[in-house]
């Protein structure tokens, strides 16, 4: 009976370890001894010492960047692996591509994790012959679905280097609109792409550039396809491992006599970039997500911190605020949308039911604003009376009545012209 139980319970565990197995497991796209499973020109590429190797040379240049294209078929959501060196001029990683041009050229276009002799482009996006650069490194950048980018933070460490005629290992997670690079388990770029000639699967790609001489050497080279809670725990790895925590309190200088507490360090995958604060009528905080909605939290007795139950999103319809004060009985929000979700502008948000929570949104202002500065902050007027509403450029200045004190003459005093935005 004993020995029957024993072998039920083996049965039941083994598809467990498999299934585990199965979704953890790289798949391997060089034998590291020939370039079976991979095409491209044979002047150009071979396998040297273990590794592919690619060479452009004096008197056998390349006249336009050339690809060795993995035949294994597109790639959507993944991880892939490699080990890469480089010398005389830069290489990348080609990934959710496509070939164009003629089929002997192995030319491509697409999404790149660059390789770069300069240390600050050492491991960006660039979308070859596509778009250009997207996210250089150490940059979060979101893409809005008007096509533009726009840097909203940073990631990695800038005291990291590189040198590129070394082995340095080369990570990218693709997972939805969501694309991270990383060199040597530093994050080097982080983008969301919600452009609308976005890719989400295609090719995969090594680089010969065209130009000075050149080698570029790759090995240990895996990939793993991602679905569902993968997919979910491939990123969460990688944020997390890019430093998404607050600030340390070593690092926080402060006046003699004050303290710093960490109260909290925000989940960016799940509540967003903070970025302002205010307390309504009771003394709580009310923070809100750039990209997002907005948050309450009660503060915490001195010494104590906050866990992610103490903190609730308020549900009122509103998003992209990025001013906010209590005034009036009422929540005032600026919000600058330049995601074009939500009118930018001025509005005001109240409890109409009594229950404590905020619920109905009004718009008592429009403003046409655009890009991360915009319409910015909300401030009472020294009265009391008032509200002061403070924005930065890329903002058409409203009509204003007939008896504002504000002088409505509006220009620049610029010797030279002024660029569109500063």
């Amino acid at each position: 009976m004993k020995r029957s139980r024993e072998l039920l319970s083996t049965l039941l565990l083994l598809p467990v370890l498999a299934a585990t197995a199965n979704a953890q497991e790289f798949q391997s796209l060089f034998n590291g001894k020939d370039l079976s499973g991979w095409a491209g020109k044979t002047d150009f590429w071979s396998v040297k010492d273990g590794a592919i190797f690619g060479q452009t040379t004096k008197g056998k240049p390349t006249d336009r960047n050339t690809f060795l294209v993995w035949q294994g078929g597109d790639v959507a959501d993944f991880v892939f692996k490699t080990k890469v060196r480089f010398e005389g001029n830069n290489s990348g990683v080609q990934y959710r591509s496509e070939l164009f041009g003629n089929p002997e050229d192995f030319a491509v276009k697409g999404y790149q994790a660059d390789l770069h002799r300069k240390p600050d482009l050492f491991g960006m996006l660039y979308a070859e012959k596509w778009r250009g650069i997207l996210a250089r490194r150490f940059q979060k950048v979101v893409v809005g679905a008007d096509g533009k980018p726009m840097v909203v933070g940073k990631v990695g460490d800038k005291e990291q280097k590189l040198v590129d005629n070394q082995w340095n290992d080369l990570t990218i997670i693709a997972v939805g609109n969501r694309q991270i690079h990383q060199v040597n388990g530093v994050t080097t770029m982080d983008l969301t792409d919600n452009h609308p000639e976005a890719k989400r699967k295609g090719i995969l790609a090594f680089q010969l550039h065209r130009g000075p001489a050149m080698t570029v050497e790759f090995k240990d080279v895996r990939l793993r396809h991602l679905k569902g809670k993968d997919a979910k725990a491939a990123i969460d790895a990688a944020t997390e491992k890019a430093g998404n925590k607050a600030t340390p309190v070593s690092r926080i200088k402060v006046a003699k006599g004050f303290q710093v507490e960490l109260l909290y360090s925000v989940p960016g995958e799940t509540q967003g970039s903070w970025i302002n604060l205010c307390t309504d009528n009771k003394g709580r905080l009310l923070t809100s997500d750039q990209f997002g909605g907005l948050y309450r939290m009660t503060p915490p007795a001195r010494g104590e911190t906050l866990s992610a139950d103490d903190v609730q999103p308020v549900s009122a319809n509103i998003r992209a605020a990025n001013g906010m004060v209590w005034a009036f009985d009422a929540l005032y929000v600026v919000v600058n949308d330049f995601e074009r979700k939500m009118q930018s502008g001025l509005y005001r948000v109240t409890d109409t039911d009594g229950d404590d929570q905020l619920d109905k949104v009004e718009l008592l202002r429009a403003v046409q604003a655009k890009g991360g500065h915009g319409i910015h902050a909300v401030v009472p007027t020294p009265d009391g009376k008032g509200l002061f509403l403070i924005a930065g450029n890329n903002t058409t200045p409203p009509e204003l009545a007939e008896t504002s004190p504000v002088r409505q003459f509006w220009g620049e005093d610029h010797l030279l012209p002024s660029m569109p935005d500063g």
